[in-house]
């Protein structure tokens, strides 16, 4: 652009400016780093500086990414970076200019993919190899011995180093093994060493289910319990999983546990957590159900104009039944009687009839009061023609 002050004439165009920045705002980049099968990375993260040749600022330009090497980053949708391969690629963003111009910037990626083959450890009587879960590294046995720890084996990836070797002592319990890839990243890994008699006899988790609804158990020292209570009522709960500590095995009453098999009672059961060693030790494992419920509420329909809600209460001596000011039932329902079922489909107790007492009401709000009946002993309200034998309608109690 050109301005003009008097007769002179000045050429005020300064050079665009367009850099991306990292999620702090800094132009030093700190992704640096990807690891092949990791999450897509988000590329709205960044943001960019774009200064144009006037010197405004543009805000949220459009931008277009893009891998200096598909093979090893891969661009998805303009939106994330994903690490397909060990290597390093430029992680490249332009715009268009207002003159017509292709800004660009760049930053390199390194691309990083697990060095570490295969690793296996010795007591000095046997071999154990290694499982390799992420970045911690556990062993299906426990050793032996502690005494004499070494390892055997550690295969890399071709050109990576590691401050460990093949020969190289480890300690009973945690150790530490870094590997500096060729690619530049590093991998820090946790070795963890168990050995017999260190940690051989603990219960790691407890998970019951009861009704295809599962409850975890909060475990402290060895008292076991659970955040959430199991329904009323109910007596007993499966064994759905348990994890002991490498080795040990878990018994009831000397019967070691099967999952999917085994149950636990309500109220206080001991589960003995048994090492290779011979030691054990006994957890109290304590399942609690909810209380009684003191009350119910639901609603009756059916023929000849049944309807309306209800409550069933825990009452001294019984229970009783209370119908709202909605409740409606034809007074033409010849022989109508009102009962207690655990089956909808059938009669039971006799609440009230046509010709007994006390009789059945066909409107308004009203009650019956039934004794020695508890309040879960019946599950359903049903309306019967007797002369007919014929359901008229029902309610679900619970």
């Amino acid at each position: 652009m050109y301005s003009c002050i008097g007769t002179d004439y000045i050429n005020d165009r300064v050079d665009p400016v367009f850099t991306f920045l990292d999620p702090s705002g800094n132009t030093s980049i700190s992704i640096q780093e990807l690891k092949v099968g990791d999450t897509p990375y988000d590329l709205s993260k960044f943001t960019v500086k774009y200064v144009n040749y006037v010197g405004e600022t543009i805000e949220n330009p459009p931008l277009k990414w893009e891998s200096s090497d598909t093979t090893v980053l891969s661009i998805s949708g303009n939106t994330s970076a994903i690490g397909i391969a060990h290597g390093s690629a430029y992680l490249k963003v332009s715009t268009s200019s207002e003159e017509g111009n292709t800004l660009k910037d760049s930053t390199k990626i390194r691309i990083c993919e697990q060095s570490l083959k295969s690793i296996a450890i010795t007591d000095g009587e046997n071999t154990y190899s290694g499982i390799i879960n992420d970045n911690v590294i556990s062993f299906q046995e426990q050793l032996i011995s502690g005494n004499n720890i070494t390892i055997t084996k550690l295969t890399l990836r071709e050109g990576a180093t590691s401050t460990l070797l093949s020969g190289s002592s480890l300690n009973a319990g945690v150790n530490a093994l870094q590997i500096n890839n060729p690619n530049g990243c590093t991998e820090n890994y946790q070795i963890n060493v168990e050995v017999i008699g260190i940690i051989n006899k603990d219960l790691l988790s407890l998970t019951i289910t009861h009704n295809n609804t599962d409850y975890s158990s909060i475990i402290s020292g060895t008292s076991v319990s659970f955040s959430s209570k199991l329904p009323y009522n109910t007596t007993q709960a499966i064994i759905k999983s348990i994890k002991t500590s490498s080795g040990a095995t878990a018994s009831i009453s000397g019967v070691t546990i099967q999952t999917g098999s085994h149950s636990l009672n309500v109220g206080t059961n001991i589960i003995k957590v048994t090492g290779k060693d011979g030691s054990f030790k006994n957890y109290t494992v304590v399942l609690l159900a909810n209380a009684e419920p003191t009350s119910f509420s639901g609603s009756v329909q059916g023929g000849y104009g049944l309807r309306g809600d209800f409550t069933v209460e825990k009452t001294l001596s019984g229970i009783r039944i209370n119908f709202a000011e909605n409740y409606n039932l034809s007074s033409g329902l010849p022989g109508g009687y009102l009962y207690l079922s655990n089956n909808p489909n059938s009669t039971g107790l006799v609440v009230a009839g046509y010709n007994t007492t006390p009789e059945l009401k066909y409107s308004g709000a009203h009650s019956y009061e039934i004794n020695n009946v508890g309040i879960t002993d019946y599950k359903y309200l049903v309306f019967w023609c007797v002369p007919f034998n014929v359901k008229v309608g029902q309610g679900k109690i619970f």
